[in-house]
């Protein structure tokens, strides 16, 4: 995480990297709070983060062959843009 904040500070003269290293912490919990309470984050021309609840699982241990229920849970899911998609396969 360092080299990122000594970039964005080189790229914003005006900033130092404490300075971006703080508004990077700040924002990151502003951005858990509200994905939290609404479910989705929306960053235009990058993509969407989104609460998804995953279903109940019947798994089976081949070993034993016994089956084993993994419970319902909560996961994160990124869905990109195209913008970011189109970005991805042309510039690199």
């Amino acid at each position: 995480m360092k080299n990122l904040f000594q970039k964005l500070s080189e790229e914003n003269s005006y900033c130092s990297a404490e300075l971006m290293q703080k508004f990077y912490y700040s924002f990151l919990r502003v951005l858990l709070n509200d994905l939290r309470d609404n479910g989705k984050i929306v960053f235009p021309d990058f993509g969407t983060f989104e609460v998804r609840l995953n279903k109940e699982k019947r798994t089976r241990n081949v070993n034993t062959k016994m089956i084993s229920v993994v419970p319902a849970y909560k996961g994160i899911k990124f869905r990109p843009s195209n913008k970011l998609k189109y970005y991805i396969k042309n510039k690199i």
